[in-house]
C-alpha cells in the first residue's frame, strides 16, 4: 500500500518537475493506479521504467487529447488492461489509435468524458481490444469503420448517438454485446448489424425508436438479450424475430404497441422473460405464442 501511494503522489510530482525517482517503486509492478490525482500532461518516457506493466488505472485526472503525449504507452507494449475515464477527452487521442504503441490492449475505459463523435480508424487498429466502454460521453456520431472486426464487447450508453452514418457496427463479426441505450436513436438503418453473426445481447432500450422491420435483426443471434424497452415502438414487423430459436431476455414493455408481431416470431421459441406491460395491447391473437418453450414470466 505505501508503494500505491508512493506512486500515485510521484506521478503527481513528475509532471511538474524534471525527474522521477523511479528506484523508489519496483520496474516489475504489473498495476499502476495513479487515478484521482491532478496529471495534467503525460510525457513520452514516464512509463518507461515500467517494463512489466499491464494494468493502468490513470482515471479521473485533467488530461486531454493535447496533453497526452502521442507515445505515452509506447515504452510499454504488455499493456492490457488501461482506464482513462474521468478525464477532459473531446475526441479519441492519438495516443490511443494504433496498435504499435497499445498492441496488447484488451480492455479500454474512456467512461465520463467529454467525447462528442467517433472518427474512422479511431479503435480499427487496436486489433487486441475485446471491452471498449464509452459511456456517458456526448457522442453524437460514429463514422463506418471505426471500430476493427474483433471487438468482443462495445458499452456506449448515456450518450447523445443516432445513426447519421449506417453502418459503424456492421461487419463485427466478433461483436457478442453492444450496449446503446439512453441515446438519441429514432430510426436504425436496414444495414446497422448486417453480419454480426456473434451478437448475442443489444440494448437499445430508453430511445426513441419507432419501428423495427424484418431486416433490421436478421443477421443477429440475440440469444441473451434484446432490451427495446422505453421506446416508441408502435410497429414491428410480423417476422422480425422469426430467426430467433432462443433468447433468454426480451423487454418489449413501455412502448406504443397495439399487437404482438406474428409470422412465427415466438412459435418454437426458448425464451425465460418477455415484458410487454404499458403497451396499447388489447387482444393477443392464437397462437401467437405456439410451441414456446422455457418462458416463466410474461
Amino acid at each position: 500500500m505505501q508503494v500505491k501511494t508512493a506512486w500515485r503522489r510521484l506521478l503527481y510530482f513528475k509532471s511538474l518537475t524534471d525527474e522521477l525517482p523511479s528506484n523508489i517503486i519496483p520496474r516489475n509492478m504489473q498495476i499502476r493506479y495513479i487515478s484521482s490525482n491532478f496529471i495534467q500532461g503525460t510525457n513520452e518516457d514516464d512509463l518507461c521504467n515500467f517494463l512489466a506493466l499491464s494494468r493502468l488505472e490513470m482515471s479521473y485526472n485533467n488530461l486531454d487529447e493535447l496533453t497526452l503525449n502521442i507515445n505515452t504507452f509506447s515504452c510499454v507494449p504488455t499493456i492490457t488492461t488501461l482506464a482513462l475515464s474521468g478525464n477532459s477527452f473531446h475526441i479519441v487521442p492519438e495516443a490511443l489509435r494504433y496498435a504499435v504503441q497499445l498492441p496488447s490492449i484488451n480492455t479500454l475505459d474512456l467512461t465520463y468524458n467529454a467525447i462528442t463523435y467517433l472518427s474512422e480508424g479511431d479503435f480499427s487498429n487496436l486489433t487486441t481490444l475485446s471491452y471498449l466502454t464509452l459511456d456517458y460521453n456526448s457522442i453524437v456520431m460514429i463514422e463506418d469503420d471505426t471500430f476493427h472486426g474483433n471487438i468482443d464487447f462495445i458499452y456506449l450508453s448515456n450518450n447523445n448517438f443516432n445513426f447519421l452514418h449506417s453502418n459503424p457496427f456492421r461487419n463485427l463479426s466478433q461483436l457478442i454485446t453492444l450496449r446503446l441505450s439512453s441515446n438519441q436513436i429514432d430510426e436504425i438503418p436496414d444495414t446497422a448489424f448486417d453480419n454480426c453473426i456473434n451478437l448475442d445481447n443489444l440494448y437499445l432500450d430508453n430511445n426513441a425508436i419507432g419501428r423495427i422491420l424484418q431486416t433490421t435483426f436478421e443477421h443477429c443471434p440475440l440469444s441473451g438479450t434484446l432490451a427495446l424497452h422505453n421506446n416508441e415502438l408502435a410497429y414491428i414487423e410480423d417476422g422480425s424475430f422469426a430467426h430467433i430459436t432462443s433468447i433468454s431476455l426480451i423487454y418489449l414493455h413501455s412502448n406504443q404497441l397495439v399487437d404482438i408481431p406474428l409470422g412465427g416470431d415466438f412459435n418454437s421459441l426458448t425464451m425465460q422473460r418477455l415484458y410487454l406491460q404499458d403497451n396499447r395491447i388489447t387482444a393477443v391473437k392464437s397462437n401467437t405464442f405456439k410451441n414456446i418453450s422455457g418462458l416463466y414470466q410474461l
